[in-house]
């Protein structure tokens, strides 16, 4: 698609020109399409230093997230409901043998912090905003827990799809700074 928004946050695309062609052309489509509702336009993701604020005691056991333990270890603390991802090492075979579905093993240690993103200090806040989206997004793909800050603004740590979009859009629809250039 063609369109490049200016600025991030619930941007109203206009009407899209979508094409395609069939190899050595001779198959052609088009289409014109107008969204109903605008569009949420994250910052775009880049590998960069963020802050942290690491959360006082250990978490709660939906905090925990997959840290470090091999897979198949013998030290899980949660189940899950299998993901192709998730491998056949992390598998409750018993479960399986017993007929109760497949479920996944979720290890980690109870001691583990749970660390609070926030920007960088000294990075300007549209940078700053592209590098936590580049963590969140990064910590998801682990399967990893994060909490977010930003804005005066506070996400709860915890994970999984619904978590991952909530600070994303936090992100997308905050306020710029006046003066500030947007795109990089």
């Amino acid at each position: 698609m063609s369109w490049q928004p200016l600025r991030r946050g619930r941007r109203p695309p206009g009407r899209l020109v979508l094409s395609t062609r069939a190899p050595l052309g001779l198959f052609v489509c088009w289409s014109r399409w107008d969204p109903p509702r605008p569009q949420l336009i994250l910052p775009a993701p880049l590998r960069g230093p963020v802050g942290r604020l690491v959360a006082a005691g250990p978490p709660t056991s939906a905090e925990a997230g997959r840290i470090g333990q091999p897979e198949g270890g013998s030290l899980w603390h949660d189940l899950r409901p299998h993901r192709p991802e998730d491998g056949p090492g992390r598998l409750a075979w018993k479960l399986l043998a017993q007929g109760r579905g497949t479920h996944s093993k979720r290890f980690g240690d109870p001691l583990e912090e749970v660390a609070t993103l926030t920007p960088a200090p000294g990075i300007p806040l549209e940078r700053a905003l592209r590098h936590l989206c580049g963590a969140i997004l990064r910590l998801d793909g682990e399967g990893g827990s994060y909490g977010l800050a930003v804005g005066g603004r506070c996400i709860a740590p915890g994970q999984g799809r619904e978590h991952r979009d909530r600070c994303l859009e936090l992100l997308a629809l905050l306020p710029s700074e006046p003066g500030e250039e947007v795109l990089e």
